[in-house]
């Protein structure tokens, strides 16, 4: 496989994107001008353009492009589930996360972490409990596992701040049966 020009200058970009990130727009800029397709110099720039400058839309164009160039590319769609999530665009993520099921070279831990996060935000905690737990059997990583298993723990505690149980058995308070007996 060769490099194209396109690759070089996405390569620099990526490089360069924590400590220059105006000479990472320019080099990404040089690289969709080689190739206005190139589905990763696309997402990247994406991800700039609404973290940096906050203009979603423009972003959004960047990131269907990489879509519509690889639409059956395991990364490109994962990164635009991520991107969509962080749009809180939480129908457009599910039917990204529905996609991913079918290709053939997919990261199952990913697609039921990308579910939790999606059944989360729409306040469903049991099912985000399952999608991790999913994961977690999928998760082929002991550094992975170890997150995984803090992102149960912080959805159950979540779980019960929402979900308050009350406890059986004890009957009416101490205070009532006082204002009972002094009445």
């Amino acid at each position: 496989m060769t490099t194209t020009m396109a690759d070089q200058y996405f390569l620099k970009a990526k490089e360069g994107l924590f400590c220059q990130a105006d000479e990472s727009l320019e080099n990404l800029h040089y690289a969709l001008s080689y190739d206005a397709e190139h589905a990763p110099a696309n997402l990247l720039m994406g991800q700039i353009i609404a973290g940096q400058l906050g203009d979603w839309n423009q972003a959004a164009a960047f990131v269907n492009q990489a879509l519509a160039t690889r639409p059956d590319d395991f990364g490109t769609c994962l990164q635009a589930a991520w991107f969509w999530m962080g749009r809180l665009d939480l129908d457009r993520v599910d039917g990204l996360v529905q996609h991913l099921k079918t290709l053939d070279y997919a990261f199952w831990e990913e697609i039921h972490f990308l579910e939790s996060r999606v059944a989360e935000r729409k306040g469903d905690l049991k099912a985000a409990r399952k999608a991790v737990k999913q994961a977690r059997l999928q998760v082929a990583v002991q550094g992975g596992a170890q997150f995984l298993e803090s992102e149960d723990n912080r959805l159950k505690a979540k779980q019960k701040l929402l979900n308050p149980k009350r406890k059986k058995g004890k009957g009416k308070s101490k205070k009532a049966k006082k204002r009972k007996k002094s009445d």
